[in-house]
């Protein structure tokens, strides 16, 4: 029925986030970027990779007060992985490089951001924290 296939995909996404958040919020490492399968071309997930960062760096734009300085993007380790994820949506592979060497370079490039991604999850835990605590006192 199409009536409810929004109902359903939003019931999905709600789900996803929940994980995410969950993964993240553990602290263990477990959060996993969405992206194409292994078997897709490497440059396919390349690309999709840098639209990951895309996104993730839009929705902290977003997440950040307009118009204030935001504590989100203000902070060092979060500029620096901003700007390594920007350095990322543009990143290619040369026509010297093999497929194996492509490969390599991928999965360091994922597991980096999968890494930025925890460190700038603790840096708004602590964020939010600070506001929480100050907002008491």
């Amino acid at each position: 029925d199409a009536d409810s296939r929004p109902d359903a995909s939003i019931a999905t996404l709600q789900d996803l986030a929940g994980e995410t958040w969950s993964a993240l919020d553990a602290g263990e490492m477990g959060f996993q970027l969405l992206l194409p399968p292994d078997e897709d071309s490497l440059e396919r997930r390349a690309e999709c990779l840098g639209l990951w960062c895309q996104g993730f760096m839009h929705g902290l734009g977003a997440a950040a007060s307009p118009g204030k300085d935001s504590p989100i993007l203000s902070h060092h380790v979060v500029r620096d992985i901003v700007a390594d994820f920007s350095e990322i949506t543009r990143a290619g592979f040369s026509d010297e490089e093999t497929e194996e060497e492509g490969e390599a370079a991928l999965i360091e490039l994922i597991e980096f951001v999968r890494v930025g991604v925890q460190l700038v999850f603790e840096e708004l835990r602590a964020i939010r924290s600070g506001a929480t605590s100050s907002g008491q006192h």
